[in-house]
């Protein structure tokens, strides 16, 4: 085997001339930097304080606190009619000065935390935090009187065998059955758990229903034929009653029965 060594030679120098310069380097870097390690100068060592901030609660809108202010009773109600026994019990219509929104109330129930605690003929008690409240019905403005009764008389007309009623003041007394328990106070007559008509406990003096014929101690039996022997009977036959142009009322008084005629036109 024949090795041409001038050939090997000649591939080998430039390897020889590269590992040389990179010896060099070498000695170069390692007689130039130092021969110890890094020191830290703990003197002049700070520390970074850390805090917490809070920053995501302020991309959401604030809630809204809301007060609620306490509710006046005495100045925001008005007590229209009152429905009165002899024990205590009853119930009431009152209406809110604000809205005039109308509320039907019996004894022991609750409107805007005050307790509806006595009915009487002519105010009712209230309580809240053993505390008590009366409302009574306002004062009467006498040119308001004044009016009303004219409007009644020419509205009224007394025959011999009926009385006409004008369609206006009848409408009056149906779309505002506040007006009615106004004037009259009614009871039913129970005996044996069942309602034997309805007996006229008070009515107002020159009132509408009054100027009509009808008295206290009246007791009603009868209206168009239908016997008042429920509830559900009376309510029934007033919430009908405004299609009928002729009325007829049976009554007993002083132990005699009667019958009074309406003619609504």
């Amino acid at each position: 085997m024949n090795i041409n060594f001038n050939i090997l030679y000649k591939y080998s120098i430039p390897y020889l001339m590269i590992f040389i310069a990179v010896y060099i380097f070498n000695a170069i870097i390692f007689f130039t930097l130092p021969k110890h390690s890094l020191s830290y100068i703990s003197e002049n060592k700070q520390i970074l304080k850390y805090n917490n901030y809070l920053i995501y609660p302020n991309f959401y809108s604030k809630e809204t606190i809301k007060t609620t202010q306490n509710y006046s009773l005495l100045s925001n109600l008005i007590l229209s009619a009152v429905y009165a026994k002899s024990n205590g019990d009853g119930w009431i219509i009152v209406k809110e000065n604000n809205s005039l929104t109308t509320h039907v109330l019996q004894k022991s129930d609750k409107f805007k935390n005050y307790i509806l605690t006595h009915v009487f003929p002519s105010y009712v008690l209230f309580e809240k935090h053993q505390k008590q409240y009366k409302l009574e019905f306002k004062k009467h403005n006498y040119k308001n009187i004044i009016n009303e009764i004219n409007f009644l008389n020419n509205n009224i007309t007394n025959n011999i065998n009926s009385i006409k009623i004008k369609k206006t003041l009848f409408n009056t007394y149906i779309n505002n059955v506040d007006k009615i328990w106004q004037d009259i106070i009614i009871n039913p007559i129970e005996k044996n758990n069942n309602i034997n008509g309805f007996v006229i406990s008070q009515i107002k003096q020159n009132s509408g229903l009054n100027k009509i014929g009808l008295k206290a101690k009246d007791i009603i039996k009868k209206v168009n034929n239908v016997e008042l022997n429920s509830y559900n009977n009376a309510f029934t036959l007033f919430k009908n009653i405004k299609n009928n142009d002729y009325i007829t009322i049976e009554i007993i008084r002083n132990n005699k029965l009667m019958e009074l005629n309406y003619e609504i036109n």
